[in-house]
């Protein structure tokens, strides 16, 4: 889950294949705003600090166009 994205993220901030794949899951958790469940996720993903964690992947990895596309979509689907 949300966690264990955020985790791996926090745990391996140089390796820029954790950092895509953590973007990419929490953008897949995170994604929908219809539900009290998807909005719960999105609250679980900021209060982790998954939102900083992506921030932090995007400037570390700028020539990464993973990091970059999960990233920014991640961003989007936590904010959004």
């Amino acid at each position: 889950g949300i966690e264990v994205a955020v985790a791996a993220m926090l745990a391996h901030p140089q390796v820029a294949h954790v950092q895509e794949y953590g973007c990419w899951a929490v953008a897949c958790v995170c994604v929908g705003t219809d539900d009290a469940a998807a909005l719960a996720r999105m609250q679980r993903t900021a209060d982790a600090g998954g939102i900083e964690l992506i921030v932090a992947a995007l400037q570390a990895h700028p020539q990464v166009a993973g990091v970059q596309q999960f990233g920014c979509l991640a961003m989007n689907n936590v904010c959004f």
